[in-house]
């Protein structure tokens, strides 16, 4: 849907619902963060719909048996000690990953609201946050609200990334 289109507000709201369903179906949201003051998770699913249906974000899902390069964990190094066992497993897999492509990798930057897992850099690249496993709904609405020039990459799987481009 471009911007510039004139639409009925019924046709709005229905690209509005099918981006609210799929946001629901894609992202492992933990609970309600407690400092939210929003009422309803809704209302967070509904605000990221409404910047991907009026273009001021990309969002896709990505599904590959060979999204990080075919890498086995059983042959990387163990990096990083938080969360359970498979989150482990993915972040170390994802940094090795981005390490052999020369990226700058930070363990749990700062966001405009709270942390990412992990942080992938390199000059002339938009900045990559990673969320590995669940994420906050609060939390990435005012991440993709705020910060400017972002991709964040949401990891449910070994095979499914869901990608906001901002």
């Amino acid at each position: 849907m471009k911007k510039s289109e004139n639409l009925a507000w019924h046709i709005v709201e229905k690209e509005i619902h099918k981006e609210i369903e799929w946001l629901k179906k894609s992202i492992d949201i933990m609970g309600k963060a407690e400092n939210s003051p929003i009422p309803s998770e809704y209302y967070l699913y509904r605000l990221i719909a409404i910047l991907i249906v009026s273009g001021q974000i990309k969002a896709r899902e990505i599904t590959s048996d060979n999204l990080w390069g075919g890498l086995s964990y059983a042959k990387i190094e163990k990096v990083h000690k938080h969360g359970k066992a498979w989150h482990r497993k993915m972040m170390d897999i994802i940094d090795k990953y981005f390490k052999d492509q020369n990226y700058d990798i930070v363990t749990e930057p700062n966001l405009h609201n709270g942390r990412a897992d992990l942080g992938i850099f390199k000059k002339g690249k938009k900045d990559l946050y990673i969320e590995v496993g669940t994420t906050s709904i609060y939390k990435l609405c005012l991440n993709l609200h705020f910060m400017k020039d972002i991709i964040i990459l949401i990891v449910p799987s070994n095979n499914k990334v869901i990608e906001f481009e901002k």
